[in-house]
């Protein structure tokens, strides 16, 4: 399912920008209850089935084909990104994020309170099956679409040129060939863009590196997922912890989590970040914070709000920090509450995916972008994916195999080592200029803007001007 999602995942966040975020939520939900659907008749009828219980296959095949939980968390962000101004962003993907995380926490319980009430392991799939259905139909048919009717037909205009352009001239097999890949045409996203210096057409253009730099730091930090089953080996071979003392370990360890990012770091963005100031649209008239401003007010400014994603990186950084000093507390931990001490200081790490991709988006805006939050997240889900499913389960379990017997905090190390290479790549992302602060604004306006048909009438004929520069 993981080789799938890396697959689809991409080209369905791109869909998601050209027919709306709450359709591509809803079908990648639609994945998750075919596979509790085809568990469930496993369960009931696996003499009949084809292959017997290789026809559960069926069912991961089915969910990776539409991109699986990954495809619901891009298209998630894109729908939030649509919802929130900039300055906002970071704070509501951190509580987005610590709302799953405190569900990730809450369903083994209510699972186990199914089974000990039922007599039967069923229960936990009919209960899974159910509330992916209500949430299926809620999106559908509830949450109001983010997407408005102008960003989806510029992203349905620019998709179209883009395959114009591609195909153009090409050889038939070579047509055939590009559309096979097409699946893999988001994630282009992500590579290096030639941008203009200092915003003068007329000097040297040079490549921003920024996105490339942003992606593969994400691949490195989000690949500590793949560490999770060692770190419960290490801790019950090391300090002899019990199954009992593990399952407190984990769920201590996720409620810290998911108390940081829902409650701890929302507010902590909300005190610290700078908020965003409203530009004059006079020579005379002074900077405005906006948070001070009424609503009325707000509206009545043409001009976007200025802001600088400086804050969502510095703690993308920092984060990175706490996840070394973590890793390095853990190498030397002489005992179980040491070792817990460095894992509630990982779980503080936590803020650097609601940052990064917050501070990510608004290099997407101003590269172009143009609303096009979907096919951003879809590459960068693609690329978790990649780091957490695939590429680091199979490198943490080579090197704790290897090095178990002789030295087994190695994964630890090999950990920190990743984290610093991550904060490396990082430090090396350059914010927006203060010229670019405003790039996303203008361009929201500009694809939402309406013609205003102006009517004037003359002595000889009715003539009809369309001003296609004034906004609504």
């Amino acid at each position: 399912m993981g080789i799938l999602s890396c697959l689809t995942t991409a080209w369905w966040g791109s869909l998601s920008d050209r027919f709306g975020r709450t359709s591509v939520m809803g079908i990648s939900m639609l994945g998750l209850l075919a596979n509790d659907l085809i568990f469930i008749v496993t369960a009931f009828f696996v003499e009949r089935l084809p292959g017997g219980y290789w026809f559960l296959i069926l069912g991961f095949v089915l969910d990776g084909m539409v991109g699986g939980m990954t495809t619901g968390i891009a298209a998630s962000h894109a729908y939030l990104a649509d919802s929130t101004h900039r300055s906002e962003r970071s704070g509501m993907f951190s509580l987005a994020l610590g709302t799953m995380f405190f569900g990730v926490a809450l369903g083994p319980v209510i699972g186990g309170i199914l089974i000990r009430a039922t007599g039967s392991t069923l229960s936990t799939f009919y209960m899974a099956a159910t509330v992916h259905a209500l949430y299926a139909a809620f999106t559908f048919l509830i949450i109001p679409e983010s997407q408005t009717k102008a960003r989806a037909l510029g992203a349905k205009k620019r998709r179209q040129a883009s395959l114009d352009r591609r195909n153009d001239g090409t050889l038939r097999a070579a047509s055939v060939l590009k559309s096979a890949t097409r699946f893999f045409s988001p994630l282009a996203v992500l590579l290096p863009e030639r941008i203009s210096t200092d915003g003068n057409p007329l000097k040297r253009s040079k490549r921003d590196w920024s996105l490339c730099f942003i992606a593969t730091s994400y691949g490195f930090t989000m690949s500590l997922m793949g560490l999770v089953t060692y770190v419960l080996q290490y801790a019950a071979g090391n300090f002899k912890w019990s199954s009992e003392m593990i399952s407190y370990y984990v769920a201590f360890t996720g409620a810290i989590r998911a108390l940081f990012l829902a409650v701890i770091l929302p507010v902590i963005i909300k005190l610290l970040k700078p908020a965003p100031v409203q530009l004059p649209t006079a020579p005379d008239e002074p900077l405005q914070n906006l948070s001070s401003q009424t609503h009325s007010s707000r509206q009545n400014n043409t001009r976007p709000p200025s802001y600088s994603p400086n804050f969502d990186l510095n703690l993308a950084r920092i984060s990175v920090v706490l996840d070394i000093l973590a890793f390095v507390t853990m190498i030397f931990a002489s005992n179980g509450l040491v070792f817990v001490s460095g894992a509630v200081l990982q779980s503080l790490g936590a803020g650097y995916s609601p940052a990064v991709q917050a501070f990510a988006l608004d290099v997407y805006n101003r590269r172009g972008g143009k609303g096009e939050a979907g096919r951003l997240f879809g590459a960068m889900s693609v690329i978790q994916a990649l780091g957490a499913q695939i590429l680091s389960p199979a490198l943490f379990g080579f090197v704790y195999s290897k090095t178990v017997a002789t030295f087994p905090s190695a994964i630890f190390v090999l950990t920190a080592v990743l984290m610093m290479i991550s904060l490396v790549l990082l430090a090396l992302v350059h914010p927006p200029t203060s010229e670019d602060d405003d790039a996303e604004g203008a361009i929201s306006s500009d694809e939402t803007q309406v013609p205003v048909i102006r009517v004037t009438i003359t002595r000889d004929d009715t003539i009809v001007h369309i001003d296609e520069q004034r906004d609504v």
